[in-house]
Order: structure tokens, then sequence, then C-alpha cells
């Protein structure tokens, strides 16, 4: 059965006493905007898909891909804490079954500060399924003059953050070359990090398992992102009734083997390095987190499955952060790299990515340069005829259509619109495309992450202690 829109119903049936016919929102029209925005990303990402599996043809990624979009619910369980991390572990028709966990847009906690009460406020959301829309609230997480210093700590870095909120946001437009209205950060409401805006972590969830896919390096479970229903399922019949379209954006990762991280485990492959059972996989995602600047790569985000002897890499939201103006012309990174795979693997100075890994990469960093020289020259031929200097947006379509006949970049133009999706701007994701391009090629001139102490590039990295004290 359809869903029929909100709106019509309530015109049907202004006065209904039952369902979801009796509800219209006071701020109908945000709402509707906010679940146009939900369909729109959805369709956006339905569209990626299709052109992922053209590029890079897999047909049991496809077959898992269409499961995570589109397959049948069979078993559902809440594993989070709506409005704070709320994730539920689904279970989808097959053979074998698919067990997935989603997360939707609306879970991921902000902060504001509050400068009256000089606390830090937590914002938590949640769709509640009895008034069919979406709840926000909000409660204290930290306040100053506690004596606590970790709560003091936590008041003073969102005070800073947004007092000098719009020096911040300027130093950010200046190295994009953009006006600081064309940044798309949320100056009342924070995540975790400064870079990453709330409401766009899944989007880098989806990015990073297709980083992860166009590599070859099997480190990321696949990730699908799409919309969600609310869906009413009969207790005596099983049949689902669609009750309303597009009330949330979710990413729907596939379960990967293991368990989170420990400390013996972490102690182990810091002192065995490259000898480790698990190195290969450990190894590859460090690269991962160097290449798409991870920021939250703590222990419960990196699982170990003994029996494979591998290491997977989940929960990537807080990753490929904006820049901000450095020194010169080089980009100053907003938040340091919080990556344990990283950390370890610059300890030991023989450790190496795989062969396989390597060849890899090195054929997609081939094929965009050859891409580019081809731009290029096709640019330098088209001006000489003309006998004057032209502009790329002048000649781009002729350009693009002239390499499209040849069959080239079709994997850089795929990246493009990737993170085109995720930043939601033009000039800033071809920045970061190119600036993702660079630390490309320093990975493979060592076959190993370089030294981030030494460059701009990828910023500071916070050491293991910061962030699990356990293990340091």
């Amino acid at each position: 059965m359809a869903a029929v829109p909100l709106i019509e119903r309530f015109q049907k049936n202004p006065r209904g006493k039952k369902g979801p016919d009796r509800i219209l929102p006071p701020d109908y029209l945000r709402e509707k905007k906010r679940r146009e925005a939900v369909r729109r990303l959805a369709l956006e990402a339905a569209k990626m898909d299709d052109e992922f599996g053209r590029i890079f043809p897999n047909p049991e990624n496809s077959r898992r891909m269409e499961i995570l979009n589109s397959g049948r619910e069979i078993d559902r369980q809440t594993v989070g804490d709506a409005g704070v991390n709320a994730i539920t572990r689904r279970t989808y028709e097959g053979t074998p079954p698919l067990t997935a966990y989603v997360k939707p847009q609306s879970g991921e906690s902000g902060f504001r500060y509050d400068a009256a009460s000089d606390s830090v406020i937590q914002i938590k959301r949640h769709w509640n399924k009895k008034t069919h829309r979406l709840i926000t609230t909000e409660q204290t997480y930290a306040k100053g003059g506690s004596g606590d210093p970790v709560e003091e700590q936590i008041v003073n870095a969102f005070r800073v953050r947004s007092q000098n909120f719009a020096t911040l946001k300027q130093n950010i437009a200046d190295y994009y070359g953009l006006a600081p209205d064309e940044i798309e950060l949320n100056g009342t409401e924070f995540t975790p990090r400064y870079g990453v805006d709330r409401g766009k972590t899944l989007i880098r969830e989806y990015t990073a398992s297709r980083l992860d896919r166009i590599f070859n390096l099997g480190v990321v479970p696949l990730t699908a992102l799409r919309a969600e229903n609310e869906v009413h399922t009969d207790p005596k019949t099983g049949e689902q009734t669609t009750i309303l379209e597009n009330i949330e954006l979710v990413s729907v990762q596939e379960a990967a083997p293991g368990k989170a991280l420990d400390a013996a485990t972490y102690r182990e492959i810091l002192a065995q390095g490259p000898k480790h059972p698990g190195a290969k996989s450990f190894m590859r995602i460090a690269c991962l987190d160097y290449l798409m600047k991870s920021l939250d790569r703590h222990n419960e985000n990196i699982l170990y499955d003994p029996a494979t002897q591998q290491f997977s890499a989940i929960d990537n939201g807080l990753s490929m952060g904006l820049s901000q103006k450095g020194v010169g012309n080089q980009p100053g990174e907003l938040d340091p790299l919080r990556s344990i795979p990283l950390s370890v693997v610059l300890k030991h100075a023989n450790w190496k990515l795989d062969p396989e890994a390597m060849a890899s990469l090195k054929q997609f960093h081939d094929k965009t340069l050859a891409y580019l020289q081809r731009r290029e020259e096709l640019l330098r031929n088209t001006q000489k005829r003309a006998g004057k200097p032209l502009s790329v947006e002048l000649i781009g379509q002729e350009i693009d259509e002239e390499i499209e006949r040849e069959q080239g970049g079709q994997e850089f133009k795929y990246l493009t619109k990737l993170f085109r999706m995720q930043y939601g701007h033009e000039k800033v994701a071809q920045r970061e495309c190119l600036e993702f391009i660079i630390r490309l090629r320093k990975l493979l001139q060592t076959g190993r992450p370089p030294d981030i102490s030494e460059g701009w590039q990828g910023g500071e990295i916070l050491p293991v202690g910061v962030y699990w004290p356990d293990a340091a």
C-alpha cells in the first residue's frame, strides 16, 4: 500500500480521531522540506550506486547492495539509545540472511553552548511513531563552574568554538576561495569535530565504503545510503503498510565479524607490527584513515576477528573534515587525526602496504593522472584553434564529451561526484578531491602513510592515550 502524503490526508480528514491523519505539525512546511531533502539525497545515492556498478562491476557487491537498499526485513533489534547513538541491528531476507546496522540521520547528537548558563547542551532527536514526527529534546551535558575538570574542559572548548565561529568560518572560506555564507557549517549546533557538520556523517559513512571498494581494500563493511519509511506491521498477518515516506535518511552498514579492539590485542599488534597475523588489514585501515582524514578511529571503531585474522573499520562518519587557511596556500587541519591503526603503523618503519593493495591504489592514481593530462592537452589544443585563451568552463562540456568518447576518467569523475555529494559545494569538492589525490601520491611514494608530523598533509595525530587511556 502506497503512502498518502500527510497534507492530503489531513485535508481529507481534518478532524480525524485515529492514526496519523489527524496530525499536522505546526512546523509542517519545515518538516516537508526536511523530508524532501531526505528523498533527494536517497535518489542521488541510488544514482551513484548505479554508476558505481557500471564503473567498478562486482556482481556479489551489487547483490548485497540491493539487499541493503531494499531487502525485506525479517528481524530488528535496538542496540543504541535514541537521540544519542540510535542504531538498530536488522536482518534481511536472503541466502544466507544479511545482517546490517542502521543509523538514522536524526540519531546523531548535536551540542551547543549556552552563554546564559555557561553550559554545553546536548541536543537529541528521534522519530516518534505515536505522533509521527521528529521529536527534539535538550539536556545539560556539561556545566561551567561545576568543579569537575573534564566538564570544565568541555565547556571551555565549546565556549571558544561558539565565540570564534565567525573567524573560523572565514578561515575556511579563505582556504576554498569562497564567501563565508557559502560554507555549509552550522554555527549554533556542533558535532564533536570542528570540520564535520551535524547531519553529514551518514554521507561520510557512505563515502568511506565506496573508497574501500574503489581500492579493493576490503576493510570497510559495505554501506548503503537510503531513505527510511515509517512502516506498520500487522501483528496477526505480518502485512506491512507504509504510513509515511522519507522520514529519515539512514546509513545501512553490513555487519562485520569480530569484536571491538581490546587492550590485549592492541598491545600485541603494537609490539609485533607487520608480523601480527592481522597486519595486512590493519595497515590497509591505517592507509585509508590517512587518505580520508579519519577523526574517530578509536578502539570501538575497529573490529578484530581472530578466526579470519581480519580487522574491520566501522563508524566512519567523523572523517573527511573541512580545512582552513594555513601557512601560505597550504591547509591547516581543523581537527587532528584520531586513528589507532595510523598511530601504530607509524611506529614501525619497515611496515608496508601489501602489493595487491598498492597495485590497486596505483591503478586508480595512474588513470586519474592520465585523465587530467588528457584534459590539459585538449584544453591547449582548443585554445590554439581559437587563437586566444579560453576558460575551462567555456569549453568544459566539449572536453568532457571528447574524453567520454575515449572512455577516460570515469573513476576520477565518480570520485568528484562522491565528494560533491558529501561537501555540498563544487569548489570544496574539487579542492578536497585534489588534496585526496596528493595524499594518495604521498602514500604510493613510500608504500605507507607518511610521517604526518613532518608535513601539512593530514594534520596532526593524537596519541592513543588521549582517547583510550587503558591501552596507553
